[in-house]
């Protein structure tokens, strides 16, 4: 079973963006409470196992990052996430994580501006549920169609440095999917 949330449903998508940034920097909020609805309504589905993951990239890699410790959930994934400043307090009895990050790339050097969990290797690779970062760049598992991209969409990638990168892509994917079978299996 999979459910993702719209946590740009409530309005326009610079207000849901400035409601999102205030909301991640506090812990908690609508978009949280929306989170943990879609975890809570999986719980009461007959074909839940009872264990629930979570997966996130860039901005849903920090919410994964959130809502690991005290939320409910079995096994995280963070995608290219934010990683908090207090890593070993914040994520202090967190389900397992499995982290893929910009491992080359503008985003590799984050761990002084919180950006993404893999790129934290003195925090949140000291874990001992952390598992192994593979990857190259912010955004390296976006396999989209460049046909269905916008001009801002493009604009934005480019200065971002985020690309698709086929073979970090397929390390990542092989091992979320290990490491959500070793601990989402009942």
């Amino acid at each position: 079973m999979a459910a993702a949330p719209d946590l740009y449903y409530w309005g326009n998508r610079l207000r849901c963006l400035w409601t999102i940034i205030r909301e991640l920097a506090a812990g908690a909020g609508r978009t949280f409470d929306d989170i943990d609805s879609v975890r809570g309504w999986l719980s009461r589905q007959d074909q839940c196992t009872g264990k629930i993951g979570v997966i996130g990239f860039c901005m849903g890699g920090a919410y994964a990052v959130a809502v690991a410790p005290g939320h409910g959930y079995s096994a995280t994934s963070v995608n290219y996430g934010g990683c908090p400043k207090d890593a070993e307090r914040a994520l202090a009895g967190a389900c397992p994580v499995v982290g893929s990050d910009g491992g080359k790339g503008p985003h590799a050097d984050g761990a002084q501006r919180g950006a993404p969990a893999g790129a934290c290797p003195d925090r949140a690779r000291r874990r001992s549920r952390r598992q192994g970062v593979s990857a190259r760049g912010h955004g390296f598992i976006n396999d989209h169609d460049p046909a269905d991209a916008t001009s801002l969409l493009i604009f934005l990638a480019k200065i971002s440095g985020t690309r698709y990168h086929q073979a970090s892509a397929h390390d990542a994917r092989r091992r979320i999917a290990a490491f959500f079978g070793t601990h989402l299996k009942n």
